[in-house]
């Protein structure tokens, strides 16, 4: 946490924020407690900064998540030359497709979890059938997918919790516009002006 105590800073304080919706910080903390406001949160800057404001045993989850995917490839190619089957090969093109829309940020993501969940029902079946081609290509997309949500949620979770336990953090991502407060009362999303955005970057 201080390497953000020690970033470059335009406020001190929520206080000195033109046009903040909370007179001070303990008064925005209790808002966004009640629900009256929603920080919202940079999924890309959560998974590159979440990991600096928590310990050891977060980090090493984190580093679990982010090695799932690559590890299906690699348990791709292992099973295909181990057991001579080039069709469980076939299992790298959905875990990339896996990778690429689980993202919270792809338009379809609706789409994409019912996918997952598509997938999950397959894998019964494949197992019920006993096709272990069809069980592996269902076991390595919706790891994948899941993982990699479970990335972006974990990490974005972490790092709106630890920006609500500090001040300093908070104002060191809504200065970047690398977080949003938005009124649930209003629907007004309020970001730092473009006028005080620093981007001397994360």
């Amino acid at each position: 946490m201080a390497r953000f105590e020690r970033a470059p800073s335009i406020w001190q304080s929520v206080r000195q924020i033109p046009d903040f919706p909370a007179n001070d910080w303990e008064e925005f903390k209790q808002r966004v407690e009640s629900h009256e406001f929603t920080l919202g949160m940079d999924y890309s800057s959560a998974n590159h900064l979440a990991p600096d404001t928590r310990g050891g045993v977060y980090r090493l989850w984190v580093a679990v998540l982010v090695a799932i995917p690559y590890l299906a490839v690699g348990l791709s190619v292992l099973g295909a030359v181990t057991f001579s089957r080039l069709r469980i090969l076939l299992a790298i093109p959905p875990i990339i497709l896996a990778f690429i829309i689980a993202n919270p940020l792809n338009p379809l993501r609706r789409a994409a979890t019912v996918l997952c969940v598509v997938s999950l029902v397959l894998l019964g079946v494949a197992l019920i059938r006993s096709y272990p081609t069809l069980t592996w290509l269902c076991v390595a997309f919706a790891t994948t997918f899941i993982a990699v949500r479970a990335l972006y949620w974990t990490n974005t979770m972490a790092l709106r919790l630890a920006a609500l336990a500090s001040e300093p953090l908070f104002l060191f991502l809504f200065e970047r516009k690398l977080c949003t407060v938005r009124d649930n009362r209003t629907g007004k999303v309020h970001v730092v002006p473009t006028q005080f955005l620093l981007r001397d970057g994360a």
